[in-house]
């Protein structure tokens, strides 16, 4: 998506889609006429304060004594100057619905002098000051002039500006000046003799005029063409709570000229970028000052998410339980206040460090050290709640931490009871076969260690003790003989390590028989036919596989016998995944991930949500620890699309799907979906999304999506009826429909969705959850799967092998609430299909499910969808729009643009651009959530 940073609706008038009468109250090009009245601006909470977000940011602080400060001056009011007052009027009114508060100088209209201006300046946030006619019919003369204030009679040099000012305004205050060198008919200031400076004096002037206050610490900005354009700088610093705003961004956004008309003084000493502007040759009257610093404006004190399940296992070392711990940050996330916390515990077998504090400090959950016979084997829980007790207005001021403890107490698996060995009397010399056992443990991870003692001379035991995972070998003596005997034995294991392991000892009973029997024999002609053993099913060791009830629903060990999903790429559009984690060690790509919510290249998961899908998908299998994963050697490309809270908007998404197509991935799963509430329709109400998912179909990639889980009608969400994709609903562990599961024309498929045990952040643990987000990763798995057995299938196909193998639920072949089926691991990847498209839904990929109506008419409730942002794409090229003005970021397919927009205005010039013949679509952003 090619994205417009800050780009008000003033600028929209660059593109030539909006005209002035399409939008009061936003001025272009020149100053509105008198008693024209400028749209009000929104306004801020009255609690909102200001929070740098680094050493250069801009410290808008409010004062012990109430709120922001604002001084303004005006040099002449008389009558034919009366369309300047009326334009610094604009500014005034913006400062004033900002809760500011604004001390007037108008020269010409009241008295004042220097010494007023220098008290009401003290602790002012804001200076405005219009210097046109300031010196008209004053003493002041050239050079003198220059930096410095002509009062009437009275001069106020630009060193008796340095004195009088530093140290009074606020820290770091926004002053903002315009008509630093008018003078039409000013010798002093005309070098050309046509009445106006050149650049270069222009350029000379404004320089010397920003000195004082460069001096004494201000950011001294020149304002454009009159002070509309100051009014909205104004509303855009101020209006917006709880974003993120770079001050010369604004600057530009709200200047109503080209870029041709900018010139960059190359101003080091000012710290900041100066611009200078000007109009059709006229370099008099209009500078800007553009520094490079960013500032946030934040609304109340909210204490961060730490809601959740932390999850403990103790396991046996020598016989005591040694204790992980968990830390705790609660952290200000909602401005830069401290926060004053409490705990509150309850349960007995863990204690906090510390039972109050002030952020940043944290806190450490430790489960007490113990033993098995003082904490027996079993499962425990407990929470602790935290509580801030100041600032009294927090936002989720009061969450609760559950906790879960696991005590494993280390078992000695079952051995086989008895072992059996037969020699024939046929053979001359009986050559015995050697069996073998291997102790383990099913309890915990711990290692034990084992001896053995054996009774019984006619076989041997090597060796008589190790630690698992060694195994001991028992092989009887080579002897002849010409009767038919049977000896008798046994060999007891015992773990001697850790003391408290339970099934110790073990007796094994050992036999051997000699047999008049004829020996077995092998029937060589299907060897000589190149005979090839049936493939078994595979089962993996992971530690809790037993607790993945969907695995075996789905036939998933017959599968992997044929399949473990290698070289296949699966990219998960989530909430990130945690890097962290134990079993997904080696599955997640961080070479090439992304986090498209904080625009870096750490995809870390924040939520849980996407940890456990990826989970799902390709959790490491079989390293005896955890959870296995369907995908098996299948990798999974982690790109954060959705928020601390699991919400995300549809440019990211959109963004997401083509870098995943652009980076090797053979399928893009998502977990996510809009409201059926919305009602949006794919193609007309979000074609920026139906572009990027044909991008990625067009390449290759096989789209999965969930059908959501608002116990509702899926053919009114997105992504699910979107073309060229697989929308996934949930089923129980009776093959049920999941009862939240969303149901309609779009359902392709099901999958198991209901108390799903998969990876969990944080704390590197596992826990259950249900959703159609966990349906999708199941099939994504799968995917994989079948892709790695039938490398040169097509996405098509892929789904075919899917949708034709599923076990068919619910009303005969295809239904609303089943789709095809709930999927079947052994007889995709298996039989795979015969076709280039399934039998059970022809051409599920490329077919509309949803009739696709006409885009939205009516506006859409406030909260689903990102404000201040609209998607657009202009039939031809997007308007020429300068660098200089506005930074652009290329990731486009199609040539949609993403364009900030005033908050509270998206509809309204949604509606105006709609009506744009140079405009082939306009959509919101809207907003989805994880399922």
């Amino acid at each position: 998506m090619n994205r417009v940073k800050l780009l008000s609706a003033a600028l929209l008038l660059l593109f030539g889609a909006i005209s002035l009468s399409q939008v009061p109250g936003v001025v272009i090009s020149q100053p509105p006429e008198p008693g024209i009245q400028v749209a009000p601006p929104l306004r801020a909470p009255d609690n909102y304060s200001f929070t740098p977000l680094d050493q250069a940011a801009l410290p808008m602080v409010r004062s012990q004594g109430g709120g922001l400060k604002a001084v303004v001056i005006v040099g002449d009011v008389g009558s034919s100057t009366q369309t300047y007052k009326n334009d610094m009027d604009v500014a005034v009114t913006a400062l004033q619905n900002h809760g500011v508060a604004v001390s007037k100088f108008y020269y010409g209209e009241s008295t004042f002098s220097w010494s007023d201006i220098v008290a009401a300046a003290t602790d002012a946030n804001f200076l405005l000051y219009m210097g046109h006619g300031i010196w008209w019919g004053g003493p002041c003369t050239e050079p003198d002039l220059v930096g410095g204030f002509c009062l009437g009679s009275e001069f106020v040099s630009p060193d008796q500006v340095r004195s009088d000012l530093a140290g009074r305004l606020a820290e770091d205050a926004v002053i903002i000046f315009s008509h630093a060198c008018f003078t039409a008919g000013n010798s002093g200031c005309d070098d050309t003799g046509s009445g106006w400076p050149s650049q270069a004096e222009a350029e000379r002037r404004v320089k010397m005029y920003a000195e004082p206050f460069v001096d004494i610490g201000m950011e001294a900005y020149f304002a454009n063409n009159y002070f509309n354009s100051a009014a909205d700088y104004v509303n855009q610093l101020l209006a917006e709570p709880a974003t993120r705003k770079n001050v010369g961004d604004i600057f530009k956004s709200v200047y109503p000229y080209s870029s041709g008309d900018f010139r960059d003084l190359s101003y080091p000493q000012a710290g900041y970028d100066l611009w200078l502007s000007g109009n059709a040759g006229d370099w008099s009257d209009a500078f800007v000052g553009i520094p490079d610093y960013t500032f946030a404006v934040d609304a109340q004190p909210e204490l961060g998410d730490l809601t959740g399940t932390r999850t403990f296992t103790y396991q046996a070392t020598d016989g005591q339980l040694t204790p992980p711990t968990y830390t705790v940050t609660p952290l200000n996330v909602g401005n830069d206040e401290t926060l004053t916390w409490s705990l509150e515990t309850a349960g007995e077998w863990f204690t906090v460090t510390q039972p109050s504090g002030s952020t940043p400090d944290s806190f450490s959950i430790v489960p007490v050290t113990a033993t098995l016979a003082t904490l027996p084997a079993g499962s425990y829980s407990g929470a602790v709640t935290v509580t801030v007790t100041a600032p009294a207005d927090t936002v989720n001021a009061e969450q609760r931490i559950a906790l879960a403890l696991t005590v494993q107490r280390p078992t000695l698996a079952q051995l086989p009871s008895s072992l059996d060995f037969t020699y024939y009397l046929s053979d001359t010399v009986l050559i015995p076969t050697q069996r073998q056992i291997t102790p383990q443990n099913s309890g915990s991870d711990d290692a034990l260690t084992w001896a053995v003692v054996y009774t019984g001379t006619w076989f041997s035991v090597t060796p008589l003790g190790g630690t698992t995972p060694a195994a001991f070998t028992i092989e009887p003596t080579v002897f002849s003989t010409t009767e038919e005997l049977t000896y008798t034995g046994a060999l007891t294991v015992t773990v001697t390590a850790p003391p408290e392991t339970d099934n110790s000892p073990q007796q094994v009973a050992v036999t051997l028989r000699v047999v008049a029997a004829e020996k077995p024999k092998v029937f060589l002609p299907l060897i000589l036919r190149n005979y090839t053993p049936p493939i078994l099913p595979r089962t993996p060791n992971d530690t809790y596989y037993n607790d993945q009830w969907a695995m075996d629903k789905i036939n998933a060990p017959v599968a992997w016998g044929h399949s473990q999903g290698d070289g296949i790429l699966i990219a998960v559009l989530d909430t990130g995944a945690d890097f962290g984690h134990a079993d997904l060690a080696g599955k997640l790509r961080s070479d090439i991930d992304y986090d498209y919510i904080n625009n870096d290249t750490t995809a870390q998961d924040d939520n849980k949500h996407g940890t456990h899908v990826a989970g799902i998908a390709a959790a490491t299998t079989d390293n005896a620890r955890g959870v296995a994963g369907l995908g098996w050697n299948a990798t999974v490309l982690p790109l954060k699309v959705l928020n601390a809270a699991g919400s995300g908007g549809t440019d990211d998404l959109v963004s997401a799907i083509i870098y995943a197509a652009d980076h090797g991935a053979k399928i893009v799963s998502m977990s996510l979906s809009t409201d059926p509430d919305q009602d949006l329709d794919c193609v007309s109400d979000t074609p920026s999304l139906a572009s990027a998912i044909e991008y990625a179909y067009t390449r290759g990639v096989l789209v999965v999506t969930a059908a959501g889980n608002a116990y509702g009608n899926a053919d009114k969400v997105i992504p699910a009826n979107c073309p060229h994709v697989l929308t996934i609903g949930a089923t129980t562990s009776s093959d049920r429909r999941a009862s939240f599961s969303n149901t309609g024309n779009v359902i392709d498929l099901a999958a198991p969705g209901s108390s799903i045990l998969s990876t969990y952040w944080p704390g590197g643990g596992y826990d259950y959850l249900d959703g159609t987000s966990m349906a999708t990763p199941y099939v994504s798995g799968l995917a994989a799967l079948v892709w790695a057995a039938h490398p040169t299938y097509t996405p098509d196909q892929v789904a075919a092998a899917l949708l034709d193998n599923a076990v068919d639920l619910g009303g005969a072949g295809w239904d609303a609430e089943f789709g095809c089926g709930r999927i079947d691991a052994a007889g995709s990847v298996i039989t795979g299909t015969q076709g280039n498209s399934s039998t059970c839904k022809p051409n599920a990929l490329s077919s509309v499910d949803v009739a696709h109506a006409v885009p939205a008419t009516e506006p859409p409730a406030e909260g689903s969808y990102l404000p201040g942002r609209l998607i657009v794409k202009w039939r031809a090229s997007p308007p020429l729009l300068a660098e200089s003005v506005l930074t652009l970021e290329c990731e486009s397919t199609d040539g949609a643009w993403l364009v900030q927009v005033p908050a509270g205005r998206e509809w309204e010039l949604l509606q105006q651009l709609r009506d744009d013949e140079a405009v082939e679509y306009v959509q919101l952003d809207y907003l989805l959530h994880a399922q």
